[in-house]
């Protein structure tokens, strides 16, 4: 499945819930069609995912569950302001996605996680690293979670 990439790391990314993304709608529509318009960019607030020349597997973590995933290219620095919900919001650079490898999945959930992963307590409001010795497995699941997903459109 991800057989094209360098995949070195596998990330879980907790989204805006706050200012960027009031529900799940918005979530799915993204990754449907914003990221794309976007070109990739994934708009950051702090820190973004600082990783250097090698790709990684991001699971985005929306409301406790894992609801798509995408492969991590760069991270750029770049100050934006832009307009959300009414709000003005600065973001200080962009994470750049291959938008070919960004899918919406059937929710996973912290239990389901956790049954990949023993290691894995709880999905949180940070970034969190899993380890690269599951992308087998997590391949497998996220394959079959796209594949349920897809079948309800």
């Amino acid at each position: 499945m991800f057989d094209s990439y360098d995949i070195k790391e596998i990330r879980c990314l907790p989204m805006d819930s706050q200012d960027e993304f009031i529900n799940e709608d918005e979530v799915r529509e993204f990754f449907d069609t914003g990221l794309a318009e976007e070109e990739g960019r994934y708009y950051y607030h702090q820190n973004g995912i600082n990783l250097k020349n090698t790709d990684a597997l991001v699971l985005f973590q929306y409301n406790g569950n894992i609801v798509a995933y995408g492969i991590f290219k760069t991270r750029e620095k770049e100050v934006l302001t832009a307009e959300v919900h009414g709000k003005q919001i600065t973001y200080n650079g962009y994470n750049l996605f291959d938008t070919e490898s960004v899918h919406n999945i059937e929710k996973i959930s912290s239990e389901e996680f956790r049954a990949l992963n023993p290691a894995f307590k709880r999905f949180s409001q940070s970034m969190q690293k899993t380890d690269i010795n599951l992308l087998k497995p997590l391949s497998i699941l996220l394959e079959k979670k796209r594949k349920a997903f897809d079948s309800k459109k």
